[in-house]
Order: C-alpha cells, then structure tokens, then sequence
C-alpha cells in the first residue's frame, strides 16, 4: 500500500475500534442501570458487556409468548433489556410500554419453572434490544446468586404495589402500571424494632424518602 491509503485505512482502523469501545462503555452503563444488576463489581459488568448481543425489533414482533417456557426452543436468549425505542408488555388487559435501560423476561429467567407472564411485542416503531442468550443468564445467576433474590424481591414488591392499586382512594391507583415497575425496582424492605424511632421531627429525610406499611 501507499503511504496515503495505509494511512486512510489505519485512521478508518482507529475510528471503528474508538466507536466499538464508545458503544461497549454506553452498554456497560444500561447494565450497571438495571435494578438487579447493580450490584456486580465492574469486572463482571464488562464481561457481560461482552457477551450480549442487540437485536433489532420490527413493529409487532412477538419477542415473548405468554404461557411460554424459558427453556422451550423458542427461546435462545432469556432476558433482555431495552437499548433503544420501546417494546409493548401485554399483562392481561394493560399495556406496559418498556423503554431504554428497561429489562424484561428476568422473572422467568430466575426462576425457570414458572411460564412467561405476558406478551413483549414490538411498539410502533423499530426498537433495538440487548439480549442475553440462556447459557450466559445461567452462568451469571451461577456465578451471582444474589441475583435471584433481588428479582425475586423486584417480583413480590411488584405484586404488593399492585394489591395496592387496586384499593378505593389509593394514591397507587392514579399510577401507569410502567411507573408501578419501576418503583418495585427500588423498594427496599426495612424491620424495625417496638417503639423504634422511624425518623424525628425537623431531621432531614435522608436517603429515604417514603414508607410503606406493609
């Protein structure tokens, strides 16, 4: 090659290994974002990072079936999360829409045995979702098993905000289903003692914002 060629193709080398990384560090971050993903060392986010892969979604596309098994040949990956755009979850008569850094399927994926809760379908335009394939989600719980108590957690707050909302004059029952998901993602379960002081008059709230007497 010619010395101005060479020097073309290396800049063009340089720029897509540049991008290649830019595009790996923004997929670490939508990991590090997912409720029960958090919690991993830096370490094992890249090499999550690493193993993924982004799936482009047409309008309409049925990416989960309700009724469905994980390990049915259906499905090669388990668990996704949303990258760009937005999927539809149909949960008996609602429609959740599911965006950027959302993630869908983890229930099932955590605990196998248990069928798909609902249908994800493509929105009304093209969606781009990261997609983690079923021997990587099983090597991962394996290698995280706090993982599975965090989505089991996720679940059952899930579930209790629901009861919740379905209560005359709730404040719960004013919320978009969407918005219920994400509160179950950040809920954290306290125990306090007989007479303990929860917080005093006139002290700043701190960290935590509200309670919930369950």
């Amino acid at each position: 090659l010619r010395k101005a060629p060479l020097l073309q193709a290396i800049s063009l080398i340089k720029s897509d290994i540049k991008q290649r990384l830019a595009d790996l560090e923004h997929i670490k971050n939508i990991l590090a974002a997912v409720a029960y993903l958090q919690h991993l060392p830096h370490d094992k986010l890249i090499k999550l990072s690493e193993k993924i892969n982004i799936r482009r979604v047409t309008a309409g596309d049925l990416i989960i079936e309700k009724g469905t098994f994980i390990d049915g040949p259906a499905y090669v990956d388990t668990v996704y999360i949303v990258y760009a755009g937005y999927v539809v979850a149909k949960v008996d008569d609602r429609e959740i829409k599911l965006g950027p850094g959302q993630s869908f399927g983890h229930f099932s994926a955590a605990n196998p045995k248990r069928p798909h809760s609902a249908d994800v379908v493509g929105g009304e335009e093209d969606a781009l979702v990261i997609t983690l394939a079923r021997e990587d989600v099983e090597e991962l719980m394996n290698d995280s098993p706090e993982i599975k108590g965090i989505i089991g957690n996720i679940r059952d707050n899930l579930k209790y905000l629901e009861q919740l909302a379905e209560r005359e004059n709730s404040p719960f029952n004013l919320l978009p289903i969407s918005v219920l998901y994400d509160l179950a993602a950040q809920l954290e379960r306290c125990e306090f003692k007989k007479s303990e002081k929860i917080f005093r008059k006139g002290e700043p709230i701190g960290d935590k914002g509200a309670y919930i007497i369950t």
